[in-house]
């Protein structure tokens, strides 16, 4: 069964202006990041930078002032592009353990920050920790920031093995949780979880990841008009800068 908020007196939006809500509120910069670094480790200064796609899946709607929130029908979808950045550093011991840090933004969301919260919560730190050698890794580590934390998982493969070019396919997964957890259907500060894949050559790196909110709603405000949603799928396409590729002081060898 279809749900629907109202707000005010407003009539029922058409199908038009919900899908023309959806569009422009998905159009912002700071909704739900996916995970923003490598998942080997190299020695030296790790950078990210990523934009991506989001499409709106699940339960997701559009509001405005006048006609209230409204659930898509079946069929409609929601479209917005992010930019996404990261930076940190990375040490390899004994050619064997990877530790790497950073931050990232943003972060508001993807930790579920309570609405209203100030700037600070836009950046969080992550770190990550690998069992890892030419062909094959493992690695686990937390993020942790001002509105919440989450525990991030994967591993990946190298087929080829060492090169600057060789490809690197990987899975990962996460669970995020607010400091303070508040189950209400809009704006929630609820867990989240997401999965993803991560295929990586060289510089260069393409990344799905499937994000869903446990309980209601977020709602992504813009103007006059929102768009909210349950479910994201995010399709990431950047560049990652990491250890021999900002000189050879960092290569290791």
């Amino acid at each position: 069964m279809r749900r629907s908020r109202r707000i005010g007196d407003g009539r029922r939006t058409t199908t038009t202006h919900r899908i023309a809500a959806s569009l422009a509120a998905g159009l912002l910069a700071g909704c739900v990041t996916p995970m923003m670094h490598p998942l080997r480790v190299e020695n030296g200064p790790v950078a990210e930078a990523a934009i991506t796609p989001i499409v709106f899946g699940g339960r997701h709607g559009g509001c405005d002032n006048f006609q209230g929130c409204i659930d898509a029908e079946p069929g409609e979808s929601g479209l917005g592009f992010d930019l996404h950045l990261s930076g940190g550093w990375g040490t390899v011991l004994a050619d064997t353990v990877g530790l790497m840090g950073g931050v990232y933004l943003f972060a508001q969301d993807t930790l579920r920050a309570a609405p209203g919260t100030g700037l600070y919560s836009f950046f969080a730190a992550w770190g990550w920790i690998t069992v890892q050698c030419p062909w094959f890794l493992v690695g686990v580590g937390p993020e942790v920031g001002a509105s919440g934390y989450a525990l991030d998982a994967g591993a990946a493969v190298r087929p080829m093995g060492d090169g600057d070019w060789s490809p690197e396919l990987g899975v990962y997964g996460r669970l995020g949780r607010p400091w303070r957890v508040a189950y209400r259907e809009f704006n929630g500060t609820v867990p989240a979880w997401e999965v993803g894949v991560r295929l990586q050559i060289g510089p260069v790196f393409a990344q799905y990841a499937y994000w869903h909110q446990t309980a209601g709603v977020s709602d992504f405000t813009i103007y006059e008009t929102s768009a909210y949603t349950d479910t994201m799928h995010l399709i990431s396409v950047g560049a990652s800068l990491t250890g021999a590729m900002f000189g050879d002081e960092f290569d290791g060898a």
